[in-house]
């Protein structure tokens, strides 16, 4: 005979959680983890290791079911609280993770391993303003790397190009040679925010700022999609034209010759990923660029 899972009492669970209940007793694994997005920070920590123990179970995740039983078994114990966390962040949960990660801190709040670990499940679901909170309020504990390194990482991937300095002016170069190249990028990610913000204002709609600040390239177009519905010029789900390609390489000249750069080679893609594109584009390309044609990569 099966053995009937232990529930709580319906009367003590969010709508949320009902929901993902209800996902599970029809089988429904993606729909429990779809669920578990929302409900998870608010659901009771055994309980949570439950539902996410069955799904795991289902989906073949060995580490993340013992991990989960281990939960159950004593929702208060740190090292339970921590492997669940881990499992759960290398399965593609942070959003499980995160609220047995903030457990197993308020448990061992001493344990710099359990704080970047929460660090990074708040990374993985683009909380760098939470990631900034608990580095911030664990100061005592940090090392300046990685530590006060992700104190800047996430100051500017939140939008805090201010606290980010603040942070960058407090972190020494590092000793260890793996962060040298690191904090070269972070330096000149800040340089690259300093040369915007002396032309424009780096706010939330700010697209093509923060996609020079980020990335160090310049976005050339901005799509009139949805702009003032959260879009602000990305581009989603638009397939590209032979039009809006020629339009991409007429722009690519002019911000090579704004910066004053002229590319060594232009190389075209392989004719299996081309769409016959290529060809045209790049007879139309290598003159203008005055470059010479590279092999195909």
């Amino acid at each position: 005979m099966r053995k009937k899972r232990r529930r709580p009492d319906k009367e003590t669970r969010t709508a949320e959680l009902a929901e993902v209940w209800a996902s599970l007793d029809a089988g429904d694994v993606p729909g429990v983890m779809r669920g578990l997005r929302f409900a998870a920070e608010r659901a009771p920590l055994a309980e949570l290791a439950q539902i996410v123990g069955w799904a795991s179970a289902q989906m073949g995740f060995d580490d993340l079911a013992a991990a989960s039983a281990a939960l159950v078994a004593d929702p208060r114990r740190a090292e339970a609280l921590y492997e669940f966390g881990y499992a759960g962040i290398e399965r593609g949960g942070a959003y499980v993770a995160i609220p047995a990660l903030r457990n197993a801190l308020a448990e061992a709040p001493g344990s710099r391993q359990v704080l970047l670990e929460l660090v990074a499940a708040f990374e993985d679901e683009f909380r760098h303003a939470d990631a900034i909170d608990v580095l911030e309020s664990h100061a005592a504990i940090l090392r300046p790397w990685p530590d006060r390194y992700l104190l800047v990482f996430n100051a500017v991937m939140a939008g805090d190009v201010e606290r980010a300095r603040a942070n960058l002016t407090q972190l020494p170069a590092p000793d260890d040679a793996q962060w040298t190249s690191t904090y070269e990028h972070i330096r000149l990610t800040l340089e690259r925010a300093a040369a915007v913000g002396r032309t424009t204002t780096l706010d939330l709609r700010a697209l093509r700022g923060w996609h020079f600040v980020l990335n160090g390239a310049v976005l050339s177009t901005l799509s009139p999609y949805g702009y003032d519905s959260g879009m602000n010029g990305r581009w989603g789900h638009i397939r590209d034209s032979p039009a809006h390609c020629r339009q991409g390489l007429h722009r690519l000249r002019l911000v090579l010759a704004a910066a004053d750069r002229r590319p060594t080679t232009v190389s075209r893609m392989p004719p299996a990923r081309s769409s016959g594109w290529p060809r045209p584009g790049f007879s139309m390309c290598r003159p203008c660029l005055s470059t010479p044609k590279a092999p195909t990569r």
